[in-house]
């Protein structure tokens, strides 16, 4: 059988903005349309990606968030073009099939294929293609069965790697590189729930080193902005200590002592900042009880860091520069 390829760029980093908490420790399938596909334009693209990313959502899967390692991509193929004459204005209708893909990027394996086809009408082929992109249904059963199917062989990929995974991040925390070690550990979906289980003493632990490294040298720069009379910066230093750091008691007797310091004519201003600053204290709480709320089977404190934990990922995944990739896919 002819076999085709098809070289693209993957840009893996381009739906990160869109990332959640909630994505973040889900099975993740990255929504990849390559730059060229024979039978549709630039214009097309951004409707497609929307239309899988929906299907992908409405089969239960996290359409962002991972690590880039799987990813489903399309192909989109026209089968006729017809032009109806109405008296007034012609109407161009397309059909076409919708080919999905699911592959694992390291290896190279393709997990399966799926196959629809989708009319389309309108005044142009543009349109009518437009139509056809999103006659696409965001939930079916062959789609359902085919990303379960998918789902399964991830589950299986991670159950044979975790020991390797923990290993990569165990190295990551011997050098003390946390954020690196929570990174590497939250690529792990909590659906593979024997994995996830291993992991999550070891994500508490590089949560704490991460937290409390940021606040030695949080201290240190608010005590050096308290020599220089910086009472201000010296407060902006100690709002960014997170509650769960073990300095954070001694950064609230800084802020007291700043507040002792504080001259009568900056008393006002000085005020306004507490307000804020209190203001998103109490936010950072409610964010904590809200994740408590969420994992209530678990230890309180530890459903707190690991949600930080998953914040802190997010938050390394969006300054991130735009890597890209370029395979061959084949089909």
């Amino acid at each position: 059988m002819l076999k085709k390829c098809l070289f693209f760029a993957v840009c893996f980093a381009v739906s990160v903005s869109a990332v959640s908490l909630e994505d973040v420790g889900r099975i993740a399938l990255s929504v990849v349309v390559p730059d060229v596909i024979r039978d549709i334009d630039a214009s097309h693209r951004p409707v497609l990606e929307t239309r899988i990313k929906q299907v992908v959502s409405g089969a239960g899967l996290a359409a962002s968030g991972g690590d880039g390692n799987f990813i489903i991509y399309p192909n989109f193929t026209i089968i006729q073009t017809d032009l109806v004459e109405t008296g007034m204005q012609n109407i161009t209708r397309v059909r076409a099939e919708i080919t999905l893909f699911v592959k694992q990027v390291d290896n190279g394996l393709l997990f399966g294929t799926v196959s629809r086809e989708v009319t389309g009408s309108g005044r142009t082929k543009n349109d009518a293609i437009r139509s056809a992109i999103q006659a696409l249904p965001t939930r079916h059963s062959e789609f359902t069965a085919f990303l379960e199917n998918s789902k399964e062989r991830i589950v299986e990929y991670y159950e044979v790697r975790c020991w390797d995974i923990i290993g990569r991040a165990d190295g990551y925390i011997r050098r003390q590189m946390h954020e690196e070690a929570i990174a590497v550990l939250l690529t792990i979906p909590e659906e593979v729930a024997v994995c996830y289980a291993k992991i999550t003493g070891r994500l508490v632990q590089a949560f704490n080193a991460h937290q409390n490294q940021i606040c030695r040298e949080l201290m240190h720069r608010a005590n050096t902005l308290m020599a220089a009379r910086d009472h201000f910066g010296a407060l902006e230093a100690i709002g960014q200590i997170s509650p769960l750091s073990n300095c954070y008691a001694e950064s609230m007797m800084i802020l007291q002592s700043i507040e002792t310091a504080i001259e009568e004519q900056e008393r006002e201003k000085w005020n306004l900042a507490m307000r804020l600053h209190n203001e998103a204290r109490e936010l950072e709480q409610r964010n904590f009880q809200a994740a408590q709320a969420r994992h209530a089977a678990r230890d309180k404190l530890e459903a707190q860091k690991i949600e930080a934990a998953k914040a802190i990922k997010i938050e390394r995944l969006r300054n991130q520069p735009t890597v890209v990739y370029r395979n061959i896919i084949w089909w």
